[in-house]
């Protein structure tokens, strides 16, 4: 202990020393830290602190920018500034308070305040014009075409689509004061590089080169892709035709109905019964017995395939025939390496040990599906191809080309939607596919930052992909959750990233998402759900434009 206070007592007796060192004639007394002061117009309005912090030298600095509000076309005036400080600091000129100084030039000024002698110093302002010399934004929206600033390497990358739209007028907005040489006005011809000189107030300029780049994002004629979870005996949902109707169309708050989704994945990871249809799901895996009756589900006479048929069929009368197809995608289940209790196929008993046993069994689920598919005559839905359910390639990766090939005989596509990182999502072509979705997988975690929405949209325009948003009932307005948020997020970031304009999206909604938020009497449901739906709609004038004729 005697350590400690002989420690104390040196400390101590430093600062004391360092006190008294400070001001001969402040010897023996405490001082406070001055306060900081500021400056505001005569009226108030504005809010400015100098450059120095406290304890201010000889001489404090403001400096200001050419116009206030910043951004407005008026101009500063800095003759009559009121200087001021929080509390009982009291700010003098001449011995006058309050203290009125023309920041044009240098006034001597007195601060006072409590515990400290009175001090004098030169305060003076600078108009200092910007040095900012940005383009915040870049588009050509007489045609769509929008754009990605490259701050770091001044290049503006603008998705100009695969056509030659001739000279076109870009819009183009600026840091506050800046100029810009080509004007915005100039009609520019975009399928080749143009560069763009932006000038600060200060006369600082910044080059940026436009470069005309193909959209990026995967594209097909399916524009939205809802996942439709149907068959296991756990899920909550039936399908049936009122279950569907709100997938199919969407009615406004003033009563305006638009088709909805164009695009219906069914798709199932076990039956409820303890097996599963891809590997890791559950312990027992899915024998041709749960095969044949995963199809039956689909193929019931009042849910599924025949009750969405049915609810596109009731809306044609009020807004006639759709302009597109509505397609349906099959998910197919996964023949797991190893198991040897699938069944028999022509007397032959299978042993998904080997490759070729594991494609029979896949060829024969995708033959029987079709033809019972297509005994159905439906009206209004036709088959668009097949979904490889596994998220990744890890147990059948030996599986998929051939699969792909046999799949696109019969005319139809061969799809998947590889969760973030999967392993092969970034050479899904070369796997086989015909197509695929990237999951950004950042809605049901929240600790994944939005910037994860960011990062997934740039991994899918490299890879030509299409997006997959993700939601489900936590985000309604009454979850105790918040996700609601999360939901947003991925509008926000889809819209920042062109995904609406340029992608096909799949959509995970938790199975049954879009039906409680349809049937929620929040009216922030109701926003939020009329937002997603609007883009939804206004994305089917890009995807399925009508003949002009």
């Amino acid at each position: 202990m005697g350590a400690i206070n002989c420690l104390w007592i040196c400390i101590l007796l430093v600062c004391a020393s360092l006190i008294s060192c400070d001001k001969k004639e402040d010897a023996g007394h405490h001082q406070s830290v001055p306060a900081a002061i500021f400056a505001t117009f005569e009226d108030g309005h504005g809010l400015f602190f100098p450059q120095e912090s406290t304890p201010y030298g000889d001489t404090i600095h403001f400096v200001f920018g050419t116009h206030f509000p910043e951004g407005s076309d008026q101009e500063i005036d800095v003759s009559r500034m009121w200087l001021q400080a929080n509390g009982s600091v009291e700010v003098a000129v001449d011995g006058r308070s309050p203290a009125y100084v023309d920041l044009n030039r240098p006034t001597t000024i007195t601060i006072k305040s409590p515990g400290n002698m009175p001090s004098r110093h030169v305060v003076m302002g600078e108009i200092r014009k910007s040095s900012e010399a940005q383009i915040t934004h870049f588009s050509v929206p007489e045609v769509g075409f929008g754009s990605f600033i490259r701050e770091d390497e001044k290049v503006i990358e603008l998705l100009i689509g695969d056509r030659d739209s001739g000279l076109l007028k870009p819009t183009i907005e600026l840091s506050p004061y800046a100029t810009i040489t080509p004007d915005s006005s100039e009609a520019q011809n975009f399928t080749k590089e143009i560069e763009y000189v932006v000038t600060a107030e200060d006369g600082t300029q910044v080059r940026y080169t436009v470069k005309p780049v193909p959209p990026g994002y995967g594209k097909i004629d399916i524009a939205d892709m809802v996942l439709i979870y149907h068959g296991g005996v756990h899920r909550p949902m039936e399908w049936t035709k009122d279950q569907f109707d709100p997938y199919v169309t969407y009615e406004d708050e003033k009563g305006g109905k638009n088709w909805l989704f164009d695009g219906f994945l069914f798709l199932e990871f076990k039956d409820g019964q303890g097996r599963g249809f891809a590997p890791g799901y559950v312990e027992g895996n899915a024998r041709r017995t749960e095969w044949e009756w995963l199809m039956d589900r689909h193929f019931g006479n009042h849910t599924a395939f025949a009750a969405l048929d049915a609810s596109i069929e009731s809306h044609i009368s009020e807004l006639g025939s759709p302009p597109f197809k509505h397609k349906v995608v099959m998910g197919l289940p996964s023949p797991i390496p190893g198991q040897k209790d699938w069944g028999e196929l022509n007397g032959e008993r299978l042993d998904f040990s080997k490759r070729s046993d594991r494609l029979k069994a896949a060829h024969w689920f995708i033959d029987t599906f079709i033809q019972r598919f297509e005994a159905q005559n439906y009206k209004h839905i036709e088959l668009d191809g097949f979904y490889w359910v596994d998220e990744d390639v890890a147990k059948n990766e030996d599986l998929l080309n051939n699969l792909g090939d046999y799949i696109r005989k019969g005319d139809n596509r061969f799809y998947w939607i590889p969760y973030w990182r999967a392993k092969g999502n970034n050479r899904w072509k070369e796997l086989g596919f015909d197509f695929a979705w990237q999951q950004p997988n950042h809605f049901f975690n929240s600790g994944v930052p939005d910037s994860r929405l960011d990062v997934a949209c740039e991994f899918g325009r490299e890879h030509g992909m299409g997006m997959e948003m993700e939601f489900d009932g936590r985000a309604i307005a009454h979850s105790p959750t918040g996700f609601r948020s999360r939901l947003e997020a991925y509008i926000d970031y889809f819209e920042k990233n062109l995904v609406y304009r340029y992608a096909s999206i799949a959509y995970y909604e938790g199975g049954n998402g879009i039906y409680h938020f349809s049937r929620s009497n929040d009216p922030l449901d109701k926003k939020l759900l009329g937002r997603l739906a609007k883009k939804i709609i206004e994305r089917k004038k890009w995807f399925f434009p009508e003949d002009d004729d």
